[in-house]
């Protein structure tokens, strides 16, 4: 017996449980939790986006701490070297006030010759005149005057030298303590630039940490642009791909498990890789392991095949590993295709087949 379009509308319009049992007929499991499982999703990246403001937050306020404390040493070392050009100076007045009183010294050192040489004449003179008698008296006495005289002098360019010395004394202790101040400068300048060196550190492993978290978020969000759209990333390795939920993945390995085909550390193994995939490839059913990354190292392509390889000792079916990012260096790419991965860039897809016929 037939029905027409008009009765079957009815019917459903007046029996609800009717179209309950005909939407389950039509619509798929997936389909159904789709739109739930999309809100989840939705809710996740969401939260993912505001970690990633509060870290962009965090630093924004490292780098205006570090411009502060960066232009506070500045105008310390500016006054450090204003500091170096005033005890430059002073060495050099120092040093110019030295060589003076060396030229003194030269001076004095030539006066006295000639008073030596003058006080040797006036002691021929005075035999001459003791021998000439004692009517030389008078101009003897006068002689003597003028030797006392020129020996008091003496002792007055003695006490001259005396404070000469004392001030070159002086003089050298004033260097001295120019010479600890140049020292404690020295000091206190390489304890700057220790400062400086241990806040670039600081600031180079808070940028390092931020690095990894973005990446391993970045990674997150990725993975969840996988599973929502896998046919439209994964469409040139296999067709019709789907991904596999983690209950059917958990019910997949417990089989396996329970078989012997795996241990139970090789079960948490898979557990934790990123996204697997199944499609139908050359008209046979195709698994995928995927490992995503926000930049794809050499340890991500291990891990991809290592996983790959427990998988098909689960199935009887094909497994391919794949390694999916958004940036791969040309040296990770070939060793990945070397090693027989598949390798997935946005909007760019590699397979280890045309690796091996190039």
């Amino acid at each position: 017996m037939s029905i027409s379009r008009e009765d079957l509308i009815r019917l459903l319009r007046e029996d609800p449980t009717l179209l309950e049992e005909l939407r389950a007929l039509v619509l798929t499991k997936d389909l159904l939790e789709l739109p739930a499982r999309t809100r989840e999703e939705y809710r996740e990246l969401r939260s993912i986006l505001r970690d990633l403001l509060d870290i962009v937050r965090q630093i924004i306020d490292i780098l205006s701490r570090v411009a502060e404390q960066t232009e506070r040493n500045a105008l310390m070392l500016q006054e450090q070297a204003r500091m170096l050009a005033e005890l430059r100076e002073q060495v050099q007045e120092n040093s110019r006030q030295i060589a003076a009183l060396i030229e003194q010294g030269r001076e004095h050192d030539r006066r006295l010759a000639e008073l030596s040489a003058q006080v040797q004449e006036n002691s021929r003179q005075i035999a001459a005149l003791i021998e000439q008698g004692r009517e030389h008296d008078r101009r003897l006495a006068e002689l003597s005057e003028q030797v006392a005289a020129l020996v008091q002098q003496g002792r007055r360019h003695d006490e001259l030298i005396a404070a000469l010395i004392e001030q070159g004394r002086e003089h050298d202790r004033r260097l001295a303590e120019l010479a600890e101040q140049g020292r404690e400068f020295d000091r206190r300048l390489r304890e700057i630039t220790e400062h400086f060196q241990r806040q670039f550190e600081l600031v180079h492993e808070q940028l390092q940490w931020l690095r990894d978290r973005f990446g391993t978020m970045y990674g997150q969000m990725m993975e969840i642009r996988y599973r929502q759209n896998p046919y439209g990333y994964f469409s040139e390795i296999v067709r019709r791909a789907k991904w596999v939920t983690g209950d059917e993945l958990d019910d997949l390995l417990s089989e396996a498990l329970s078989k012997g085909l795996i241990n139970e550390d090789e079960q948490k193994e898979l557990m934790r890789a990123d996204l697997i995939v199944r499609g139908v490839r050359e008209g046979q059913v195709t698994w995928l392991v995927v490992e995503v990354s926000g930049t794809i190292d050499n340890e991500d392509v291990d891990r991809a095949i290592r996983r790959s390889q427990l998988l098909a000792r689960c199935l009887n079916e094909p497994v391919l590993a794949v390694v999916a990012g958004e940036f791969c260096p040309e040296e990770v790419l070939r060793y990945a295709l070397r090693s027989g991965a598949w390798v997935l860039l946005d909007g760019s897809t590699f397979s280890p087949r045309i690796s091996q016929q190039t």
